[in-house]
């Protein structure tokens, strides 16, 4: 995803971008944790917000 591999809290697994109709958020594969990118507003680099671009949301409120 990006530089800095955002990951799952409970596994550890890299989480990856999940568009729904309302929100974007980070969803493990793996386990199927999932968090609102606020939670993650510390790490979200470049590359994240890059993948972020095309998709409107409210990122960080």
């Amino acid at each position: 995803m990006g530089s800095r591999e955002l990951r799952c809290r409970r596994c550890r697994t890299p989480l990856e971008l999940r568009r729904s109709c309302t929100a974007v958020t980070l969803r493990c594969g793996a386990c199927g944790a999932e968090y609102p990118l606020a939670d993650f507003r510390e790490r979200i680099d470049e590359a994240v917000e890059e993948s972020l671009a095309d998709i409107p949301c409210d990122r960080l409120t």
